[in-house]
């Protein structure tokens, strides 16, 4: 591998670490599952249930805000039901987002 490739697989390990040990850090405090957005509803990827939005706290918000890397919009969202304790991660790529709704 050449110093130019060596360089730019270091500057890449570099911003995802931070992004991995946040990550870790929110598992090892017990946020487990994923999340994702279904039909204007929080979904559980490992349950398969759907909540409102009612249903859901926002324990943490993490932005991932970079102006020379692809990392620029992304939220990191730390979840829990207030029912059940059910916790999780959401994480919602804004510029994704935008351009699915520009092409749907």
């Amino acid at each position: 591998m050449d110093d130019f490739a060596e360089a730019i697989l270091a500057q890449i390990k570099e911003e995802i670490l931070p992004v991995s040990n946040l990550i870790q850090r929110l598992r090892s405090e017990g946020y487990e599952n994923n999340f994702t957005l279904y039909r204007n509803k929080w979904l559980c990827t490992q349950t398969k249930k759907c909540y409102a939005s009612q249903e859901i706290r926002v324990d943490e918000i993490h932005r991932l805000q970079d102006d020379k890397n692809m990392l620029q919009g992304i939220f990191i969202y730390a979840v829990s039901d207030v029912w059940h304790g059910v916790k999780g991660i959401l994480i919602i790529d804004v510029n994704e987002l935008y351009y699915s709704s520009i092409y749907a």
